[in-house]
């Protein structure tokens, strides 16, 4: 542990070194701004946050302190992509004792998947086809991870979801824009299938003001083609 904060002490400046090894990063009361300020001001210096977050995630991995889960999961996801090497040993240690809670799916399988992670068989029987009922959650989490590992059963499910939301447009947009955050050009065809859908959702006016599900489906469609070109 002492040439992890030494090296958190020789990346950081003095006093957000300092400040990082001694706030509670897990309160949510009277250190929960300063916490917040700190952690900013490291990943202002991408050495500073780099040998920051491979601190935390040893302490992490030490401790198990489930209070930190969020401001973990949040600092691992501001590593920029072409960095993640550096730190993938010990953010992993720290994932793989994480437990997965209600708080943390989303952030959880997206750090997973950022850091090549394959816990498939960890959640499988907890999320059984089927098991996607609603937009947000963890298993419309979890089967999205599935799609981003290229494991047929994710798009599969996620197309089985949205299929059985079409009689509620309300609910068929939520499902539109949970679906958006893919990366994959491949579930393409569930949005095309909604271009000419132009029932609206309920808005802030009431029923029938909100989004067209056309529209949701080409701003989705546009967003999965856009990322995924960047890859």
């Amino acid at each position: 542990m002492d040439a992890y904060v030494s090296d958190l002490q020789q990346a950081c400046p003095v006093e957000v070194a300092e400040g990082l090894l001694t706030v509670d990063l897990g309160s949510t009361t009277t250190d929960f701004l300063p916490a917040n300020n700190l952690v900013r001001a490291a990943a202002e210096h991408v050495d500073c946050l780099l040998a920051f977050v491979r601190y935390f995630a040893v302490s992490y991995a030490r401790d198990r302190d489930t209070r930190t889960d969020s401001r973990l999961l949040g600092v691992i996801l501001q590593v920029p992509p072409d960095r993640r090497p550096e730190v993938a040993a010990e953010v992993r240690r720290a994932l793989d004792v994480m437990q997965l809670e209600d708080s943390n799916g989303w952030a959880y399988f997206g750090a997973l998947q950022a850091y090549d992670m394959d816990l498939r068989s960890r959640y499988e029987a907890r999320f059984p086809p089927g098991s996607v009922t609603a937009s947000r959650g963890l298993p419309i989490y979890f089967y999205s991870y599935l799609a981003e590992l290229n494991d047929p059963r994710g798009l599969e499910e996620l197309d089985r979801a949205v299929r059985a939301s079409e009689g509620d447009q309300t609910k068929l947009v939520g499902m539109l824009y949970a679906l958006s955050d893919l990366e994959r050009a491949d579930a393409s065809f569930i949005f095309r299938r909604y271009l000419d859908d132009e029932r609206r959702a309920i808005g802030k006016s009431g029923p029938g003001t909100g989004n067209t599900v056309a529209a949701v489906a080409r701003l989705g469609l546009a967003t999965i083609e856009y990322y995924a070109k960047q890859r």
